[in-house]
């Protein structure tokens, strides 16, 4: 017993260090979010005083007196209160500032406090990621992304760095949203609690649970002179209550519980009810809604729109259970329908249109949702991430048609690759036009660079919290990673290699120029060649491995690509960067794409499956190696061996050597055949070495 004793109070011990070693890094996580605040403020870090809310811990309310008296100044951070994570599966951490009154939330600004993005890591100025963040104060944080995007009130994305800028994006808003959702919360759990503390037909009306407006025949008369049936006086013309029933204690004491029951069971999706209720002289209900199906004299109004009041959605009140409730002439509940586009967390009026026998007319308002009244609101949901990578596709429509034709020709050619291999001059026109679309369509103009850093955003997506969402936000590139995977199974690494790589292409090009103005080429001994080969795995499993400890430091060593300078960037970063990336093209002007063959981390990613891959269609003579070595030595990366087999850890499937295969005037065993069935013809006696 005094062994369990002593095992509670070491317990107890530990827990209590543990707490004191919380306590100062909230203080301290506060502390960072407190001077985030106050340079998006421009304000005195001393001065401001960050009160969480008792709804949520997370989200803090200023207290500075900046606001206006009508709205108020909450604060967040991103990664705190809805987990953001960018592309690298790390979390994305943004101080957000939103100015939330009762009828608009509106993001005051945005700072970015830490990430670890490959991108923005590396290659992008500060200052235009700090613009960008900063480019979403004014952003409504109640309107859905659809919107936003359409209303062309975003910040221009970062350029090379589409999907980063859309995971921050992202973040932004549902962050916004999400702090001025608690912020009303904290506000309806106020209403809730005073609306349990009302008790009679008053406390509606002070709380501003319920609207009334009260039109004497005076009034009456002097608005409507054609009125001669009235005189003027104190009696009562029309005295109109209404007001939108929450669900809420307030609303089950006024109607009472069977009346309430029944709201909730008729109430549509997204519909709202209004009561409605009515003494006097004047019926708000009329007749002609019998023939007419809407309630013509009673007219909602909100901002620009006008909307009629279907008389088939409503049911008649026979009396109000609440306690004081006056002896009401008409009274009915109304649902008012989704399609209306009524919100009922924003100020709206109810319009009287009172018509004389003259014809004329006249309309009493009263305002159903004033201005600053406690709503009880339930904000609408923010759309999920899916209406964000749906909107990049239907954005880049135009490109994902023309990546698709591309890709679609490639795999024709590849499927069924004879009849172009078997023209050695159409090969080789097909395959320099193509490897020209890859590099100045899909690298330099559409920026779809596939890349290493991608491998390990998408490990630590699955180590993590994985969403599709967040690869979907590019779609070239997504696209591309989707074909890669089918045709690693049919053909290996070669098809993205050799045909889809931007950079791998600038070397072939760079290299066939160097070609037409005789540079000599310079062939690695085999010996050698095999022995560097194994550097490309090395920097793969280094990139991966050191990411699982410090994935900051694995994108720095994912710079050994010099994709981000030569192809996403255009080679706009510092001079150190450039070099290297020119450093890698010369040396490529003597040795064909030396860069893929011995250091290219993605090309050893994709080559490792390359194994087990479906179809093996590049076809060989008993004399490949033996006899003949012109494929060998030609080969763009030098992946056949010297007794003619072809490497399929190595090959990019450029092709070239199936047209050899097919060309008589080059293929030794092709021209040996021709010389046997017609020795008498000349021939050209040089060997391929």
């Amino acid at each position: 017993m005094l062994s369990i004793v002593h095992r509670l109070k070491g317990s107890a011990w530990i827990a209590v260090i543990l707490l004191a070693m919380t306590v100062p890094a909230v203080a301290a996580d506060r502390q960072i979010l407190r001077e985030a605040v106050a340079r998006i403020l421009n304000a005195d870090p001393a001065g401001l005083e960050l009160s969480p809310l008792e709804s949520a811990s997370d989200v803090f309310r200023i207290e500075a007196g900046a606001g206006d008296g009508a709205s108020e100044l909450f604060a967040a951070s991103s990664s705190t209160l809805v987990g953001s994570l960018g592309y690298s599966g790390k979390p994305v951490d943004i101080a957000v500032v939103v100015d939330v009154s009762s009828d608009a939330a509106k993001i005051s600004g945005a700072e970015l406090l830490s990430h670890s993005e490959p991108i923005l890591t590396l290659g992008i100025d500060t200052r235009d990621l700090s613009r960008y963040v900063g480019g979403f104060a004014g952003t409504d944080a109640d309107a859905g992304l659809a919107s936003l995007v359409r209303g062309g009130s975003l910040p221009q994305a970062v350029s090379g760095a589409t999907v980063s800028s859309g995971a921050i994006r992202n973040a932004i808003l549902r962050t916004g949203r999400a702090v001025a959702r608690a912020a009303r919360s904290e506000e309806a759990e106020r209403a809730q609690a005073a609306a349990e503390e009302i008790e009679n037909y008053s406390g509606l009306l002070e709380s501003g649970a319920v609207s009334r407006l009260s039109v004497d025949f005076t009034e009456a008369r002097e608005a409507l002179p054609g009125y001669t049936t009235i005189e003027p006086g104190k009696d009562t013309f029309v005295e109109l209550h209404a007001g939108v029933l929450r669900d809420n204690e307030a609303t089950a004491k006024l109607l009472g519980q069977k009346a309430f029951a029944r709201v909730d069971a008729e109430r549509g999706r997204s519909e709202t009810a209004l009561f409605i209720a009515a003494s006097g002289l004047y019926s708000v209900k009329g007749t002609g809604w019998r023939k007419s199906g809407v309630f013509d004299r009673l007219e909602l109004i909100q901002g620009d729109r006008t909307i009629r009041l279907p008389s088939d959605r409503h049911f008649r009140l026979e009396e109000l259970a609440i306690g004081g409730a006056p002896k009401f002439r008409e009274a009915m509940v109304v649902f008012v329908p989704a399609s209306a586009g009524f919100d009922p967390d924003k100020p709206a009026r109810l319009d009287l249109v009172v018509t004389a026998p003259d014809k004329s007319s006249a309309r009493f308002g009263l305002d159903l949702v004033p201005e600053g009244a406690p709503t009880g609101v339930v904000v609408q949901e923010l759309a999920d991430e899916r209406e964000g990578w749906r909107l990049e596709w239907e954005a880049r429509a135009p490109e994902l048609a023309i990546l698709t034709v591309m890709l679609t020709v490639l795999f024709a050619v590849l499927y069924v690759s004879g009849p172009l291999v078997r023209r050695a001059e159409t090969y080789r026109a097909f395959r320099t036009g193509f490897l020209f679309v890859t590099l100045v369509w899909l690298g330099w103009i559409a920026g779809a660079q596939l890349s290493v850093v991608q491998v390990v955003a998408f490990i630590h997506s699955l180590l993590a919290d994985f969403r599709w969402q967040t690869f979907l936000l590019d779609p070239l590139v997504f696209t591309l990673w989707a074909f890669v995977a089918i045709t690693l199974v049919f053909w290996g690494r070669g098809v993205y290699c050799g045909w889809l790589c931007p950079f791998g292409a600038l070397q072939e090009l760079t290299n066939q120029a160097a070609r037409r103005f005789n540079l000599r080429q310079i062939e690695i001994p085999w010996e050698i060649h095999i022995r560097l080969w194994p550097i490309k795995y090395v920097f793969l499993f280094l990139i991966v491995g050191v990411s699982l400890q410090e994935i900051g430091l694995a994108f720095r060593l994912a710079e050994v690509e010099p994709f981000k300078t030569a192809i996403t960037l255009h080679f706009l970063r510092p001079p150190a960067f450039v070099a290297y990336a020119l450093v890698l093209l010369f040396v490529g002007l003597f040795v064909e794409r030396a860069f893929c063959r011995y250091l290219c981390p993605l090309g050893a990613a994709l080559a490792l499956p390359s194994k087990f891959k479906i179809f093996d269609w590049l076809v060989r003579r008993p004399q490949c190696g033996r006899e003949c070595r012109l494929c060998a030595t030609t080969c763009t990366v030098q992946a056949i061996d010297p007794i003619g087999r072809i490497n399929p850890n190595e090959c990019i499937y450029c092709l070239r050597c199936q047209a050899n295969y097919h060309d008589e005037t080059v293929c030794v065993p092709l021209k040996m055949r021709a010389r046997r069935r017609n020795p008498t013809a000349p021939h050209d006696t040089d060997k391929a070495s």
